[in-house]
């Protein structure tokens, strides 16, 4: 099932792997699959996701942004103090 992309998904690095399976292909436990040497979940992260919706985004009108911004100035519980300017 991987193969015919194995050697291009090897080359770009690629540290996880996502699957949106439908019908009967959601019974196979895509982490199991095995090359004759090695199963796939030694080799990547194993993502299943049960569906995918695509959305258009929407660009975003300058200066109708709130944002709220939390720091801490002092270190504490083994955090650093974040720099302030």
């Amino acid at each position: 099932m991987i193969q015919p992309g194995a050697e291009a998904i090897a080359q770009s690095h690629i540290k996880a792997l996502v699957f949106v399976l439908g019908g009967h292909l959601r019974n196979i436990p895509m982490s199991a699959l095995y090359d004759g040497h090695h199963y796939l979940s030694e080799h990547y992260a194993v993502v299943l996701s049960p569906s995918l919706r695509l959305f258009n985004p929407k660009p975003l009108q300058p200066g109708k942004l709130n944002a709220l911004a939390v720091g801490l100035d002092q270190a504490r519980h083994g955090f650093r103090r974040l720099p302030i300017t």
